[in-house]
């Protein structure tokens, strides 16, 4: 029977036979597969056993569902594939041998991809009818660097070289905010090519660039300063 190793980072946190035909993975109670953190939609992507084959489909998530270093809507799975969900990962693994790829198995990119970044395994070629350009992890360009200048992190300076960067106290955050009452999801920082932007994905305290309350999404600008509670952060760019 195929399988999912759910991890975050290195660390296995388990592992979902698929014994459904249809299995959702998100945010929410009631998915087959819960990931209890913001930057994963409520119902994020459903995994379908169809005709001997499994397929992964976003279901039209904010930050994306990614395989093979792409952004999918639907992509057939193989062997070891890593699906990327916010900073999780699900490795797809089968004692089946990899069937050709169906028609509709096609990877489709979305313009203007959010977030999700990821160093993944797999490395298979996919083919799809029409161009598709890779997503890099670490594109080219100037790197967006976010310096402390007053509140507890656990460290001073961060280099966002993710496409998907988290601001909060939840341990899987790249910028950890240690005060007590720190959300654990604080804000979001997206990259897209060489910008990037700053929301907050959820209900509670807004963050604050340059004084002024942040509402929606809002590209940051060298020398920007960002207060998250009682975390005053500034950001730069590099090349």
């Amino acid at each position: 029977m195929a399988k999912l190793l759910l991890k975050i980072g290195g660390s296995l946190l388990k592992e979902i036979a698929l014994e459904k035909e249809v299995m959702t993975v998100g945010r929410k109670p009631g998915n087959d597969i819960q990931i209890e953190n913001l930057a994963v939609s409520g119902f994020h992507a459903k995994v379908v056993h169809e005709g001997g084959q499994y397929f992964v489909e976003d279901l039209n998530s904010t930050n994306g569902t990614f395989v093979t270093r792409k952004r999918v809507s639907r992509c057939q799975l193989r062997n070891n594939d890593e699906i990327l969900i916010g900073k999780h990962s699900l490795i797809f693994v089968s004692e089946q041998p990899d069937q050709p790829e169906s028609a509709d198995a096609t990877v489709r990119m979305r313009p203007q991809p959010l977030d999700g970044t990821v160093m993944l395994s797999a490395k298979r070629p996919v083919k799809p009818p029409e161009k598709v350009e890779a997503v890099s992890p670490v594109p080219d360009g100037r790197i967006g660097v976010i310096t402390v200048v007053s509140g507890a992190t656990d460290r001073q300076v961060y280099e966002l070289r993710e496409r998907l960067i988290t601001i909060g106290r939840a341990d899987s955050s790249t910028i950890r905010l240690k005060a007590f009452f720190a959300p654990e999801v604080a804000a979001l920082i997206n990259r897209v090519k060489d910008d990037y932007y700053i929301n907050q994905p959820g209900k509670g305290k807004k963050p604050v660039v340059n004084g002024k309350t942040v509402e929606g999404r809002q590209i940051l600008r060298d020398g920007d300063v960002v207060d998250i509670g009682s975390i005053k952060l500034q950001f730069t760019l590099k090349d």
